[in-house]
């Protein structure tokens, strides 16, 4: 399978993600896996399948690969905050909220996402300012 072969399958995967169809989206991101290992955001994706089924560990496998192969991601991150959050593990889930800070993201879904853990984890001067970070975003 050619890239452009994979890049269609992420689009429709995104696509899939926006729409909640997470039946597609983890046939899709399957397909993505069969032609390439080392595709982060389909290990993103198959993380987002996992968690919507109610399987936070299996998610968080899935994130972690992601990881290992885009270590700065600010999304991925965001999402291994908030599975530590899920799964109770607020030293870990603290620790990714804080490298999502690091990064200074300008995606309001990331850095709500880590406001709303460092909340979860008891760190609220944190939370506060990239919860108002968030709030100035435009929409």
């Amino acid at each position: 399978m050619s890239n452009s072969q994979v890049d269609t399958l992420l689009k429709q995967a995104a696509r899939a993600l926006n729409a909640g169809a997470m039946a597609d989206l983890h046939q899709l991101s399957r397909q993505i896996l069969q032609q390439d290992q080392d595709q982060p955001d389909a290990w993103f994706f198959m993380s987002i399948v996992a968690e919507a089924g109610r399987q936070p560990g299996k998610a968080l496998q899935f994130i972690d690969r992601a990881l290992s192969i885009d270590a700065q991601n600010a999304e991925y991150l965001s999402q291994k905050a908030r599975l530590h959050s899920l799964l109770n593990q607020y030293t870990e889930a603290r620790a990714a909220a804080l490298a999502v800070a690091a990064l200074h993201s300008d995606s309001p879904i990331v850095l709500d996402t880590a406001g709303v853990v460092l909340t979860r984890t008891g760190d609220y001067l944190r939370a506060h300012e990239l919860l108002r970070k968030t709030v100035a975003m435009q929409p």
